[in-house]
C-alpha cells in the first residue's frame, strides 16, 4: 500500500492555522481532492512512457539463465512485447482517500501493487524512477501551489455559504 500523511506537510499545517475553524473540513477535502487529482495532474497523472531497459536499471538484463529462457519464450508466444507500453490505469484508479478523526484528517493511499513500485517514497523501482516516475512527496510538493488555490476557494466558498 502506498500512501501519504497530510499532517507532515508543513504548508497544509500553516494554511489551516489561518482560517475560520468551520472550514477545516472543507479545506481538507478541497487539499485531498487535489492531490488525488486527474489524468493531467496529481497522483493519478501518469508519467509519459519512457522505454528503460532492465540493463540501464539494474546493470544486467536477466537474473538468471531460467529467468531469459522464459522471458524469451513469452516474447515468441506473443505475450511480451518489449518496448511497448502496457499500462493497465489499475494504479491511477486505485488512488483513494478516507476521512478520519471526524472529518479533519484524511488518509490518501492506494492499495495496488503498482503504486508501491511506481510512486512510493521508499518502494519506487530504480526502472521506475529512470522511466521518469514522480515519488509521491514529489507529486504533493509540485502540486502545493494549486492545493492552496483549491484551498482558498473552498475557503470561500464555504464563507459565501454562511451569511
Amino acid at each position: 500500500m502506498t500512501g501519504i500523511k497530510v499532517r507532515g506537510v508543513e504548508e497544509v499545517q500553516e494554511f489551516l492555522k489561518t482560517v475560520p475553524h468551520g472550514s477545516k473540513r472543507a479545506i481538507i477535502q478541497a487539499f485531498t481532492d487535489w492531490f488525488i487529482g486527474n489524468p493531467q495532474r496529481g497522483l493519478r497523472h501518469y508519467s509519459p512512457y519512457k522505454y528503460v531497459t532492465r540493463k540501464r536499471a539494474y546493470g544486467k538484463t536477466f537474473v538468471s539463465d531460467a529467468q531469459r529462457r522464459f522471458v524469451m519464450a513469452m516474447i515468441r508466444a506473443g505475450k511480451i512485447e518489449p518496448g511497448t507500453p502496457r499500462r493497465t490505469g489499475k494504479t491511477q484508479r486505485g488512488w483513494t482517500s478516507n476521512t478520519t478523526n471526524n472529518g479533519y484528517g484524511v488518509a490518501i493511499k492506494n492499495d495496488e501493487v503498482g503504486a508501491f513500485y511506481s510512486m512510493d517514497d521508499e518502494g519506487q523501482a530504480r526502472l521506475n524512477a529512470l522511466g521518469g516516475w514522480r515519488k509521491v512527496s514529489k507529486v504533493v510538493s509540485d502540486n502545493m501551489a494549486g492545493a492552496l488555490r483549491h484551498a482558498n476557494a473552498a475557503v470561500r466558498e464555504f464563507l459565501k455559504n454562511k451569511k
